[in-house]
């Protein structure tokens, strides 16, 4: 199991895997599956531009139905759009996910959590002891504050 997103979709799919998308699992006692975050990409257009004009045409140009039509195609990642249907067996999945998702803050923090949360669930996943490994992640994000 690879707990992770639409990102990766492509790169699954390029490698010639066989495999599937699902929502999380249930944890034991509850009846629902397990929450994750949700994230989207974005794109900046500068209001310092020295080609205003340019400018807003491209950003128009990235947000356009076709253009995140041909983005999905060319990446599997779903448009953040309502007017764009994607109905493959993979982003199902994900869009199924999104009922038991919570945003992605966009917070400096964020970063210090993925860097000491990064290699202890990789550790966990391993074998390593969850309490002994969550305990030094959070004295590790303790000490980055």
């Amino acid at each position: 199991m690879i707990i992770t997103g639409s990102w990766k979709i492509n790169e699954f799919k390029n490698a010639g895997m066989n495999f599937g998308l699902s929502t999380l699992p249930k944890f034991p006692g509850k009846n629902k599956p397990a929450s994750s975050f949700s994230g989207v990409r974005l794109a900046f257009v500068s209001s310092y531009s020295e080609h205003p004009e340019e400018a807003k045409e491209f950003a128009k140009f990235i947000t356009s139905k076709e253009m995140l039509q041909k983005r999905f195609e060319m990446t599997d990642q779903i448009p953040p759009r309502n007017d764009i249907q994607i109905n493959d067996e993979y982003s199902k999945e994900i869009v199924n996910q999104l009922q038991y998702s919570k945003p992605m803050p966009t917070i400096i923090q964020l970063g210090r959590f993925w860097q000491c949360m990064g290699p202890a669930v990789s550790g966990i996943w391993d074998g390593d002891d969850v309490s002994k490994t969550m305990n030094i992640a959070a004295a590790t994000m303790d000490a980055v504050r």
